[in-house]
């Protein structure tokens, strides 16, 4: 399992053995990853699916600017 820099995974998440979590993607409490998580993406669920984007921030993302810090 590797999670990159800046990535969240939240309390109770399992990840199975040779996941791939992306740099900054966030991870929800609770979900079961079965698959590789890419960067600034935003799972929740078991199994896991892809239900946003997430900046490196934190925030989540609604459209290609971020509200809180404007990033691209």
């Amino acid at each position: 399992m590797t999670v990159g820099r800046g990535a969240t995974v939240g309390a109770g998440a399992i990840l199975l053995p040779g996941i791939q979590v992306g740099a900054h993607a966030m991870v929800a409490a609770g979900a079961v990853v079965d698959r590789d998580v890419p960067p600034h993406a935003l799972v929740a669920g078991n199994p896991h699916r892809q239900v946003g984007w997430a900046c490196r921030c934190g925030t989540r993302l609604a459209g290609t600017a971020c509200p809180r810090c404007g990033a691209r």
